[in-house]
């Protein structure tokens, strides 16, 4: 009888990974806060004299509106988003005990994650950095990092220990495992069983704090993160400012999104006494379990801590994602105020920041189609309640018949990712390359495609996808940013199944991930393997193992090519002159906060032609009739989408300048026209007729 040879490609690779399995790492937490500084008691707060603080505040002075769900969106996917992927540049060195510095800019995003948490607590967000503070803030740091552990009291004998080091550790909320903005927003979610009274929350949102400092070391392979938050700047028993709603909560009343909304909700209020007070919570009318956490009083202000039974505040659960806004109802009483019972209730509408609501709106462009080659034409953006200015961009659309295959290397594709394993590989059985993505280190790995993308109706995406070894703590994503990366939508996501007999996925898998809420609007898309360094994942090194998928391409979908975007102007109309005949598109976006900006809004297409030049012949001299000032004029080459102008000036050199108060007329049908305005010389005078 002959023998049947049979082919099982997975065995080598199974084998493989029973002699040699990638480590599991993030099975205990890798994230940890000190318990946070004292307060001070009289006559010890601190009043160092003070110091001229960063010239940049982080976007200090701003305050977000909690009733309106649009403000609070545009506020999460600009303010908090410009934190995100903030790029340290340190400069020091662990191992040398080289305490370094950062990038102004990081500090910058830094602060402004502090300030964002403040404005949407309704405290003061006029937080500022301050030099000697973030100088003695990365001294502790390093000593954090460098020793693995955390200490408001670092001794002399801890490696890279230093006086400086040791002040700032007395004077700061403390963490490893988080730097930058992302340390931030561990602080506010205070998560982990020490923590319970939530006393990093308090300080960060403290109302009378006028100067913070921080001080951060960057993750390595060798090192954890850490970060140091100077909160005690002298200000404790100032007078307590004025506060949006009286108390201080988090989430706060109002719409909140909800990747900011932790398990442990608080409510704080000065010198109240809370330790008598009862709390209910209830989901549109339905009451919800919650558990009390103990009283705990000397941090910041007096606070009331609770969290719903359902959720574990000790690790770091997320609040789930909420398929529609739900609101939940608070109600507190029996807290004594001054000696008098006092209560408190309010609302939360917790909500998702990447879905649009009802009061939505981006910005869109009208003006002339066809539009006049080599000739100024005039278009008009939508204004959008809350813009502190517009942005528009012009581009060509082209035809996107593009394969992205890693036989061709990276192709359209840039990387962020760690350096320690190859992004192009050969998959056992299978020909050709694939792009890869794994985790060596406890970071989001990405792969962002290049090309500027206009989705059409039925838009999609497609890929060949194989996701192998790996925890639920570990996602392959697929992205979309609305915002020129700013902020980034999942438009498909799959966790791992901690299937490692099986090594996840044997074969590759088509998907299909639909783009279609995006039609009309210029996005960029990227490739995503997330993971949450606090559970346990897998460091995804080999050959063979992590996250494969190659084959992509588009249907529906338009490459928008040589894209040109002008600068921010608060200025609502902008001139666009084509310089190429053929199709354009025209779109805008909102400026909020004078910086950041939102999305942007569904394109205008023009098509740009060859047509002739309108001139202007003024018919007789300027009259005054009526009390009004009246200009006569025709037109040749007439176009329905000109504009007309009354321009003014004292002097034939000008300076021109428009009469606002100016109306147009016909006179007779697209040949001559009047322009008349109320406004009257008491000197000389010289007009003339602009067409835009």
């Amino acid at each position: 009888m002959q023998a049947t040879t049979v082919s099982i490609p997975w065995i080598k690779v199974v084998l493989l990974c029973l002699l040699a399995c990638p480590p599991i790492r993030g099975a205990g937490r890798t994230i940890a806060y000190g318990d946070p500084p004292r307060s001070p008691r009289p006559g010890e707060d601190w009043r160092g004299a003070r110091r001229v603080a960063l010239a940049h505040s982080g976007g200090a002075g701003f305050a977000i509106g909690l009733s309106s769900r649009e403000e609070s969106r545009i506020a999460y996917n600009t303010l908090y988003a410009a934190g995100e992927y903030a790029d340290s540049a340190w400069d020091g060195s662990v191992s040398t005990c080289v305490a370094g510095t950062t990038a102004s800019t990081f500090k910058e995003l830094t602060l402004l994650r502090v300030n964002y948490f403040r404005a949407m607590a309704g405290v003061p967000a006029t937080v500022v950095l301050d030099d000697t503070f973030n100088s003695k803030n990365q001294a502790a740091a390093l000593i954090m990092a460098a020793n693995d552990m955390l200490s408001h009291t670092p001794s002399a004998e801890w490696h890279c220990y230093t006086a400086a080091g040791q002040e700032a550790a007395g004077n700061s909320n403390l963490a490893l495992g988080l730097s930058g903005p992302d340390a931030i927003s561990g602080y506010i979610q205070d998560d982990g069983a020490n923590n319970y009274p939530v006393g990093h929350r308090r300080w960060v949102l403290y109302p009378q704090t006028r100067l913070m400092g921080t001080g951060d070391i960057p993750a390595s392979n060798a090192w954890k993160a850490a970060n140091a938050n100077w909160i005690l700047d002298g200000h404790f028993f100032d007078p307590r400012p004025a506060t949006r709603d009286g108390f201080v909560a988090w989430p706060p009343p109002g719409f909140v999104p909800y990747p900011i909304v932790f398990p442990r909700w608080s409510l704080s209020y000065g010198n109240a006494d809370f330790s008598g007070a009862t709390v209910s919570m209830s989901d549109g009318g339905v009451p919800l379990a919650i558990v009390v956490e103990p009283i705990e009083t000397g941090m910041g202000e007096n606070t009331l801590v609770w969290y719903p039974a359902a959720l574990d505040p000790t690790s770091a659960s997320a609040w789930p994602r909420p398929a529609v806004d739900t609101t939940y109802a608070v109600a507190i009483s029996n807290v004594l105020v001054a000696g008098k019972p006092t209560s408190f209730s309010y609302s939360v509408t917790v909500f998702d920041p990447q879905v649009a609501g009802p009061d939505t709106q981006w910005a869109t462009v009208t003006g002339p189609n066809p539009a006049a080659l080599n000739q100024p034409n005039l278009y008009s953006i939508s204004p959008l309640s809350r813009a502190t200015g517009y942005q528009w961009l012009c581009a060509r659309p082209a035809a996107l018949n593009v394969i992205e295959s890693a036989d061709s290397g990276l192709g359209g594709f840039t990387a962020r990712t760690s350096p320690d394993y190859d992004l192009l590989v050969t998959v056992p059985s299978y020909s050709g390359k694939f792009y890869r993505l794994a985790h060596p280190a406890p970071t989001d790995q990405t792969l962002t495609y290049q090309r500027l993308l206009l989705p059409g109706a039925g838009a999609q995406v497609s890929f060949r996808s194989r996701l192998t070894l790996a925890t639920s703590a570990q996602q392959a994503k697929v992205q979309i940013s609305p915002d020129s990366g700013l902020s980034w939508r999942d438009v498909y996501t799959q966790a791992g199944t901690n299937d490692v007999a099986g090594l996840g996925e044997l074969e590759f898998v088509n998907r299909t991930v639909s783009l279609a809420s995006f039609a009309g609007r210029p996005i960029l898309l990227r490739f995503n393997y997330q993971v949450d360094p606090d559970r346990p994942y897998y460091v995804n090194t080999d050959v063979g193992v992590g996250w494969h998928f190659d084959n992509v391409k588009f249907t529906d979908t338009q490459e928008l090519q040589n894209p040109v975007t002008a600068p921010a102007n608060a200025d609502i109309t902008f001139s666009f002159g084509p310089l190429e005949t053929g199709d354009h598109v025209l779109c805008a976006r909102a400026q909020y906060y004078s910086r950041y900006y939102g999305e942007w809004g569904v394109v205008s297409r023009v098509n740009a032609k060859n047509l002739p030049t309108p001139t202007i012949e003024i018919s007789g001299p300027p009259r005054l009739e009526g009390g009004k000032t009246i200009v006569e004029f025709q037109v040749t080459n007439y176009r329905s989408t000109l504009v007309f102008d009354l321009m003014r000036a004292t002097n034939p050199a000008g300076p021109w300048q428009a009469d606002s108060q100016a109306a147009i007329e016909g006179v007779s049908a697209n040949t001559r026209f009047r322009l008349s305005s109320p406004s009257t010389a008491t000197g000389p005078v010289f007009l003339r007729v602009r067409a835009r």
